[in-house]
């Protein structure tokens, strides 16, 4: 077959191919029925190895195998303190049809994963698919894998469903209720009671679906953002707390903060206000890095130790509505307003100290000493990932329950083969070093390393009550969101910054006119050295200008340093007002941008700005009105060549499920790697040394597809990482410019339209669209083709 010929009959058409993909697969069931072929693999090789029981209607699976059993068990028996992630994914198999027609309900895979540190392996240890999801069915799983020979962990960890805290409870402690033992924990917490039963497993909440749970809150997400971060930070430390006393001490200055309408002195007196009092308190909470140093010094009552006997509820948020009590007795009239004040925060925190033991640290201290202060079930999201990602990747999910069976459970036949082998090299150098180390330090506990939080988005119930909600619960897995970009770790950490903070300060957003477009009929050509210059085309400039000048008015640090010349003369004049002057210097900057200049019959110069963002921002950078991204510089150790790289932009190629940061920070760690010296006849090996800028950087992504040509991915506002790190500088999120038109690869002679979503301060959303008259408010929600996107200080 040579150019321009008929394509030949015998090269097979797609529909084809798929048809004898589809018979293939066909042929391989073993029932056309899905049931009945789930039945037959229970009593053929290697499957009935896995599949423990199966059930009807409603439909379940329970599956896993001996080695799994072994595995784990030797894992709890050699690990100081086991532990155990347990949660649910659901778009994984499809729904059964029932003989009448009906459709099944969602069939969630659930899964419990092991990261064993020590050998540094992750696996699955146990899984159930269901229809059921209510706490009865899950502990029904739990404690048939307890029967088959699975020992108690040391701590579980889990999200924020009712149903499947409730089943945990129930399977690894004594406790017949989530009710009872929460209760029980009040009795011993607050009323210094033993515990009716002994704790040999902790069951805990990830701290990252609670911290997720709290960002939701309307109130804070309505906050000034200053005010916001700082009751997370506060909450985060509260989180950490592994004393009633700290936890008191730390509710009591958020109460006492949160309903003061002023704050500073009082006009009597002249002496601090409590508000003021425990505002300085609760920063040196977040600043210090140990704050058992100071928690007792800094702020301090006759009526902080409460008399917890006086308490007619057997239940935290009776504590809780105390402790406010208490606060509304210290409201006093200060001489300033308190940008701090936020009442509605008080009841959301009351509801979340139901589950007080859960998510704190109060209970570790004394029962379960070598637990870490946070609980994280990033290893069973990442098993998840994995699953759907990397198992599944040829796989349209979901799929028939039978097929999903076999391919999961030959995955997991090869992960305990894997692990398996890692548990017999580690076996001899346990035996060996044992011994010395019993005899220098029997008593020493090996510290968890920071743990890796997982992104994930959650529902968290808001208000419930225990005793009620428990037996109706369901397991409810939040479905397709996709997962948390930021690292939600901040939170939680000490931030000496806060010391210095001014929280008084009243940010307020600075309006910014629209930078109209060339084709724009009503816009005029301007002057420039006595000829009138049309300029088209100009939305790559305008919306680059719209988000360098909403930047420069939300960030002080990235004014300071924004030294351009023609571009910072161009965004103060923006700020200013966008009259002639400013159209004036946008013309100046194009024309010599774009030297390609055509006379028109009436003298009128014309200049097509038609380009790309990115070629844009090349071209400003070659002249020096924009700082590299960043610079490479490649040295070869034998010839000594150095070859000097300067990107404008970061291209970034992502994957599903990648964060922005986490690519910025892969692009980056892969251009360290050394190679071979370009130079003929050299051989040498390079070394690279990489100058980042850490003022600002412009990143351009595109998702690979499977004609090898990449594309713009199909974003939500919400989905783009608002912080990434350059070494050791945080960059925020100034804006992104969003593609409009045909869905093909962009290049210079087929452009479509390019609009700024600028995000300002307070988390706001502005859209600026230069073939608009007006700015607009967007919501982060909406979906966006993001051609590049702005981080800066």
């Amino acid at each position: 077959m040579i150019l321009g010929e008929a394509e030949p009959n015998v090269i097979p058409k797609s529909n084809i191919l798929r048809n004898l993909k589809y018979e293939e697969r066909k042929r391989n069931r073993l029932s056309e029925d899905p049931i009945e072929s789930v039945y037959a693999l229970k009593y053929q090789h290697p499957y009935n190895n896995y599949i423990k029981d199966i059930g009807l209607d409603r439909l379940f699976v329970h599956y896993w195998s001996t080695p799994q059993i072994h595995v784990y068990n030797n894992y709890v028996q050699t690990t100081t303190h086991s532990k155990i992630s347990i949660d649910a994914t659901g778009e994984v198999v499809r729904r059964i049809t029932k003989p009448s027609g009906e459709k099944s309900k969602v069939i969630f895979l659930y899964d419990i994963t092991v990261n064993d540190r020590k050998t540094g392996m992750q696996y699955s240890a146990c899984n159930m698919l269901s229809e059921r999801h209510d706490a009865d069915s899950i502990m029904h799983w739990l404690q048939f894998w307890k029967r088959d020979g699975a020992k108690m962990p040391n701590e579980v960890v889990c999200d924020m469903s009712i149903a499947l805290t409730s089943a945990i409870i129930r399977s690894f402690t004594s406790y017949s209720s989530l009710g009872v033992y929460l209760d029980d924990c009040y009795e011993h917490l607050l009323k210094r009671q033993s515990l009716k039963f002994k704790l040999s497993t902790y069951v805990r909440f990830d701290v990252a679906h609670v911290i997720k749970s709290i960002c939701g809150w309307e109130c804070l997400k309505s906050a000034p953002k200053r005010s916001r971060h700082f009751y997370k930070r506060v909450i985060g430390q509260l989180i950490q707390t592994t004393n009633m006393s700290d936890a008191h001490k730390i509710l009591k200055a958020i109460c006492v903060v949160a309903l003061n309408e002023t704050e500073g002195t009082s006009g009597s007196t002249n002496i601090e206000t409590p508000s003021e009092k425990c505002k300085s308190f609760l920063r040196r909470v977040i600043g210090y890095e140990n704050m058992n140093d100071d928690i007792g010094n800094e702020y301090e009552t006759d009526n902080d130790i409460m008399n917890f006997e006086d308490l007619s509820n057997n239940n935290f948020c009776e504590w809780g509505r105390a402790i406010e009590t208490e606060a509304r007795n210290e409201i006093v009239r200060g001489n300033r307003d308190n940008c701090q004040f936020l009442p509605a925060l008080i009841p959301k925190i009351i509801s979340l100290l139901k589950t007080f033991p859960l998510w704190s640290s109060v209970m570790s201290t004394e029962h379960f000493p070598n637990a870490h202060s946070t609980a994280s079930s990033a290893p069973v999201e990442s098993n998840f990932n994995n699953l759907k990602n990397r198992t599944f990747a040829d796989e349209h999910l979901p799929i028939r329950i039978d097929e999903f069976l076999t391919k999961h459970i030959s995955s997991l036949e090869g992960a305990m083969k894997i692990a398996m082998a890692q548990s017999l090299d580690n076996t001899f150098e346990t035996v060996e070093t044992a011994k010395d180390e019993s005899l220098h330090n029997i008593s020493s506990i090996q510290q968890s390393p920071t743990e890796v939080l997982s992104d994930l988005f959650l529902t968290a119930p808001a208000d419930y009550d225990i005793a009620d909600e428990e037996i109706r619960a369901q397991e409810n897995w939040g479905g397709l969101v996709v997962p948390s970009k930021r690292k939600r770790r901040s939170y939680l950490e000490k931030n000496s910054e806060w010391l210095h903070i001014d929280l008084q300060q009243k940010v307020s957003v600075v309006p910014i006119g629209i930078l109209r477009n060339g084709n724009c009929v009503k816009l005029q050509p301007v002057k420039l050295a006595k000829k009138k210059v049309l300029l088209t085309n100009t939305c790559a400039f305008d919306s680059l200008m719209q988000i360098l000048c909403t930047s420069f008015c939300d960030s002080n640090h990235f004014a300071a340093f924004f030294q351009s010349q023609q571009l910072l003369e161009l965004t103060k004049q923006m700020i200013k007002l966008i009259g002639l002057k400013a159209y004036k210097l946008r013309a100046e900057i194009l024309s010599m941008t774009f030297p390609n200049h055509n006379m028109l019959p009436n003298g009128m110069i014309h200049i097509s700005t038609e380009t790309t963002v990115e070629n844009l921002i090349r071209k400003l950078a070659n002249s020096g009105e924009l700082y590299y991204s960043y610079v490479e510089k490649i040295y070869c150790s034998k010839c000594s060549n150095i070859r000097i790289i300067s990107m404008p932009i970061i291209p970034l190629v992502i994957e599903q499920n990648i964060s922005i940061s986490e690519g910025v920070e892969s692009y980056f760690w892969k251009r360290f790697s050394s190679s071979t010296c370009s130079r003929k006849d050299c051989g040498g090996t390079t070394d690279v040394s990489i100058e980042k800028n850490q003022v600002y950087i412009f990143v351009e992504i595109t998702r690979s597809t499977t004609n090898s040509l990449p594309s713009i991915p199909l974003l939500r506002l919400s989905d783009i990482s608002k912080e990434i790190w350059i070494d050791d500088t945080l960059l925020t999120l100034g804006g992104v410019i969003a593609y409009v038109g045909p869905q093909q690869p962009i290049n210079i002679t087929h452009i479509g339209h390019f609009k700024a979503y600028c995000h300002r301060i307070g988390e706001k959303w502005e859209l600026y669209d230069s073939l608009a008259n007006n700015k607009q408010d967007c919501s982060e929600v909406e979906m966006v083709y993001p051609h590049l996107l702005f981080y800066r200080v």
